[in-house]
């Protein structure tokens, strides 16, 4: 069975308001897996934020970084100095992963795909959400929940996406279009384009990526009655 999209009725990974990534809807102790191989897995996600450090060009102050810590309670994966880190422990609700002193949008979408390294490691029928670089930019991958093409809720409208994009300051002159199984958001900012069970934002830049990613992170929770 390959990975699939999975619904997060916590609320959708983001990296806009520091790191937000909640576990999905699923009949899994997915802290108590966690636990069960933190020093595996953090051996795995070390290695895995060298790799964005170098594909997102963060900033690293120091031989000495990144370097991994293992706790009683989780993991923490420092960046530098003043004190920037990644962890990775229970926290309330679902959520499994925060930050501190994470001040870089490039920080924060290396926090956030290794969310995604960690969810997919735990749980192989997931698809998870993802950051990359792609044509010299920022490309976000969304996977909608398994059996949804595109956003069927009749919820999603121009006025809606107003709304949400006015709350990180976007341009609300925007566009929504609906049609051949193609869904079409496009303003000044960035385009996202949801279609074939994935919803990704492209084109937005700097500071905008992760305002993008809270904003889809929203869209995508309309799915939610869909499932």
């Amino acid at each position: 069975m390959g990975r699939v999209g999975k619904f997060f009725s916590f609320g959708a990974p983001q990296f806009y308001n520091g790191l937000e990534y909640n576990w999905p809807d699923e009949k899994l102790d997915y802290n108590g897996l966690f636990m069960e191989r933190r020093d595996e897995l953090g051996d795995i996600l070390i290695e895995k934020l060298k790799q964005y450090i170098e594909e997102f060009d963060v900033f690293i102050s120091g031989s000495s970084y990144p370097y991994l810590q293992k706790g009683m309670k989780g993991l923490a994966l420092y960046l530098g100095d003043g004190g920037r880190w990644i962890e990775i422990w229970k926290m309330a609700g679902a959520g499994f992963l925060g930050c501190h002193n994470l001040d870089s949008y490039k920080e924060r979408a290396a926090g956030f795909n290794i969310g995604s390294d960690l969810l997919e490691r735990l749980d192989p029928t997931v698809l998870a959400p993802r950051v990359s670089i792609s044509e010299g930019g920022y490309l976000m991958r969304f996977p909608l929940p398994q059996g949804l093409d595109i956003i069927t809720n009749p919820l999603l409208t121009e006025e809606l996406v107003r709304r949400v994009y006015s709350l990180v300051d976007f341009n609300e002159e925007l566009r929504l279009t609906n049609g051949n199984g193609v869904q079409r958001i496009e303003n000044s900012n960035g385009v996202v384009v949801i279609q074939k069970g994935m919803c990704e934002g492209r084109d937005f830049k700097k500071w905008d990526v992760p305002k993008a990613s809270w904003a889809i992170s929203r869209l995508i929770s309309l799915c939610g009655e869909a499932v």
